[in-house]
């Protein structure tokens, strides 16, 4: 097996694509060392003289690894935009439908005992205030990221905004949450790595 810049058959490189031929030809699909076979361009191995084999090697490296971990940067724009319309329901149901309280004062109060049902290494924004104002802004702010990661404008930095406001709504009170609530900001943690810009 031959090692080129291109993927091989029966130890011969070929050229799948007449864009990739031109190139591999200096701009000619034409050249006499090319045979068309079932759609595929087929050169043969005198072109190995014009490059390296280390080079050519890594050339095919890099195209088989973008190939074989390569992403395709549409479903990432769709799992941005999904969770982050999904952080942005989530938000709003907590704060209008569900009950305001239960992130305020009034039904869950910031004393001792709440703060002792963190675990230790666990952090909440929204346990910096109890008044319904304060619930409101912070619910305004993370809405406002969710929305922003969602479309895309500065994708990093929202990411790890929606991230830690999700965790931290999450955290505010542990005995209201489902399931659900635990898996969403394991979906931004994942967000924050990938390249979903």
């Amino acid at each position: 097996m031959t090692c080129s810049g291109a993927p091989s058959v029966l130890g011969r490189p070929v050229v799948l694509d007449a864009a990739r031929a031109a190139q591999v030809f200096d701009g000619d699909p034409d050249n006499e060392n090319t045979e068309l076979v079932g759609g595929a361009t087929f050169f043969s191995d005198e072109l190995d003289s014009r490059t390296s084999r280390p080079a050519k090697c890594a050339n095919s490296f890099k195209e088989w690894a973008s190939v074989a971990f390569g992403v395709d940067t549409r479903s990432l724009a769709m799992f941005r935009f999904a969770v982050g319309m999904l952080v942005a329901l989530d938000v709003t149901l907590r704060v209008l439908v569900e009950d305001i309280r239960l992130l305020t004062d009034e039904l869950a109060p910031r004393a001792e005992e709440a703060w002792r049902m963190l675990p230790p290494a666990a952090f909440s924004i929204y346990m910096l205030g109890g008044s319904r104002l304060f619930v409101v802004v912070s619910a305004l702010f993370h809405m406002l990221c969710a929305l922003c990661l969602a479309f895309g404008w500065h994708t990093g930095i929202f990411s790890i905004l929606t991230w830690s406001f999700q965790v931290s709504i999450v955290n505010r009170l542990l005995v209201a949450n489902n399931g659900g609530d635990f898996i969403l900001p394991v979906m931004l943690l994942w967000a924050c790595f990938l390249p979903c810009g």
